[in-house]
């Protein structure tokens, strides 16, 4: 059994989130105050705390609070000498905006194609996450699944009258969890949904029944530990704790004393016989040294190492590395243990908070081998773009929440193609893996784009990368598979084009993936063939001609084209575009040619939630 689902509404920083959860590992990622920590801060609550039932205190409620609304008769404005820059959208114009495209978006989505299915499901998020004044109950529901068909169904006799058949032919069991105030107190409900009646003695042996199965063990770096004593104490329950020690191993380069090392040994050895051993279950329990396939090459574009070569490694005489970190791991994991009773079929759910807090990229990699490897459900979050690229696509969980409610993105690997995971893997996760953590990516052609739009950003005043926006070239991965990919985890995208023909193209597939109406929020084709002779027709045509080594007027039949092509050939497409930037830098934020400014704030609207 595992955790499959679950829907957090009104606790603590999360008004509303349902995200669902891999048999084998889950990794989350999202900006702070997103709402990670208040999931995995409600899984601890509900699955951590032993034999005692969680219950909800008044602080654990949601606080409604309204978005900023700012005034409209005085919209901020920033200036660099007559250069007047475009005021930011405000709360009020803001909403009328949302609005005017949610409406829109209602009627784009009645086209039956990918894109219509899109925009429905956006319309959907986008029209209930409103305001609300008041927040009146906490509310957990968390859905187990049977982890193979019949596997659990003979063997727990206190959960047999609480599953329920779903269309799929598997199991599942609902868990759901109420606290509200009643007059001056707040009290806390457990539930078993299913469709037979069943006293409330009969309800608390199944919910015990399944903290036993799933137990919560959550490991995070010390320097996380800043609770209150009080809360501290009542989320520890009779004893549990998060733990302080796990940092406490890697001081002084991870030094642990001999009759400590021998002491973790011994307790590997009950690790290893429950959760190392040799898989003849489903297929993400085996071996990995023997999955060859080309979906396995694809979802682990970085080698890690595979369970029979840390078993190798471990057989070795004397002490090493993958030794060191797989008795810390198991020295972690069952003093977590506390004095909680964990069923012999139990198959506790691990949660890694923040997991590249105190390793080196080398170590975290040979690290996460030994996690990886450990067959119970995982539940990590990360901001290392090394994790992300050693794990599978499928596992990847993106939280966004634009205005309210927080909302849990995935990609859809069976709608991608081989040859899309290929170059998504290839271009995305092996060679920029960071940009699965931007807000928007800008979609470009080639690398000058890339120096002209960055320094010319910082000329006006703005860090793309501090607004959350990463740029990617897109000319070898193709567009198709890097849109695709942004609509299933929620990342907005901006594509900027040449004005040749190949530039045309381009702007069709756009469309494949946007809206008429929402067309020019996320393109901009250029109106020349290519950034280089945009830049010429800008103000820079000096540069071109000192770059090409001209000096005086032009002889009869030199032609721009032929100045750009003797510039580039002196200094190279990069050193060119570094030579504009050395100019437009001098002229300052009214050197910087419009068509750019206009991207740029395009962009940081899309960033913002202007556009949807």
């Amino acid at each position: 059994m595992y955790l499959q689902q679950a829907e957090i509404r009104n606790f603590r920083g999360i008004r509303q989130l349902k995200v669902d959860f891999e048999s084998d590992c889950t990794v989350l990622i999202g900006e702070n105050s997103w709402g990670k920590s208040s999931l995995l801060r409600a899984l601890w609550m509900a699955m951590g705390c032993g034999e005692k039932l969680c219950r909800f205190a008044p602080e654990d409620l949601y606080v409604p609070i309204p978005l900023l609304e700012d005034s409209e008769e005085n919209p901020e404005q920033s200036s660099d000498e007559q250069f007047s820059l475009r005021p930011a959208l405000h709360f009020s114009s803001k909403k009328r905006r949302r609005d005017s495209i949610i409406e829109q978006m209602h009627q784009e989505a009645q086209k039956e194609d990918a894109r219509g299915a899109y925009f429905r499901k956006e319309y959907e998020f986008s029209s209930q996450d409103c305001y609300r004044d008041k927040a009146d109950k906490v509310q957990f529901d968390f859905i187990f699944a049977e982890s193979a068909f019949g596997s659990e169904l003979l063997t727990l006799p206190q959960l047999k009258k609480f599953w329920s058949y779903g269309d799929d032919g598997i199991y599942r069991i609902h868990w759901r969890i109420v606290g509200r105030r009643d007059k001056d107190i707040f009290k806390t409900e457990h539930l078993l949904i299913c469709k037979t009646q069943a006293d409330q003695k009969e309800v608390r042996k199944g919910i015990l029944a399944l903290i036993r199965l799933n137990p919560v063990l959550r490991i995070r770096d010390q320097r996380m530990n800043r609770s209150a004593p009080d809360d501290e104490d009542r989320l520890r329950g009779d004893g549990s704790y998060v733990f302080e020690n796990f940092a406490e191993s890697f001081k002084n380069d991870m030094a642990i004393s001999a009759p400590e090392m021998k002491r973790r040994l011994d307790c590997l050895n009950d690790l290893s016989q429950r959760y190392l051993t040799n898989y003849s279950g489903p297929a993400i329990l085996k071996d990995r040294s023997r999955q060859t396939r080309n979906n396995d090459i694809l979802g682990r574009t970085v080698s890690i190492e595979t369970l029979s070569s840390l078993r190798e490694t471990m057989e070795k005489p004397g002490i090493n590395k993958v030794k060191i970190l797989t008795t810390l791991l198991a020295g972690v994991v069952l003093s977590s243990q506390g004095d909680r009773k964990f069923s012999v079929q139990a198959s506790p759910i691990i949660i890694f908070e923040d997991i590249e807090a105190r390793f080196h990229p080398s170590l975290l990699l040979s690290f996460w081998s030994i996690v990886s490897a450990v067959r119970v459900q995982k539940i990590v979050t990360t901001n290392s773009g090394d994790l992300l690229s050693a794990i599978p696509l499928q596992a990847l969980r993106r939280l966004y929440r634009p205005y309210y409610d927080t909302r849990s993105y995935k990609a859809d690997v069976k709608s991608l193609s081989l040859d899309d995971q290929r170059r998504i893997a290839f271009h995305l996760r092996i060679n920029r893996p960071m940009t699965f953590f931007a807000r928007t990516w800008l979609l470009v052609e080639g690398e000058t784009e890339i120096w002209v739009i960055s320094q010319a950003a910082a000329i006006l005043g703005i860090s793309l990368q501090c607004d959350g926006i990463r740029t990617v070239e897109f000319a070898q991965c193709g567009l198709n598979p890097i849109m695709k990919l942004a609509r299933q985890l929620g990342i907005a995208f901006f594509v900027m084009t040449d004005g040749d023909e190949a530039g045309r193209s381009y702007c069709e597939i756009v469309k494949k993936f946007v809206p008429e109406r929402q067309l020019d929020a996320h393109l901009t084709r250029l109106p020349s063939v290519d950034i280089e002779h945009y830049l010429y027709c800008s103000g820079f045509e000096s540069v071109f001609l000192r770059c090409a080594g001209i000096r005086g007027p032009l002889r009869k039949g030199t032609t721009s084209d032929r100045v750009i092509e003797l510039a580039i050939r002196k200094k190279t497409k990069p050193g060119l575009a570094i030579e504009v930037i050395e100019e437009m830098r001098r002229r300052g934020a009214k050197g910087v040619p419009p068509v750019i400014v206009d991207m740029i704030y395009k962009l940081r609207a899309l960033c913002r939630g202007d556009f949807l």
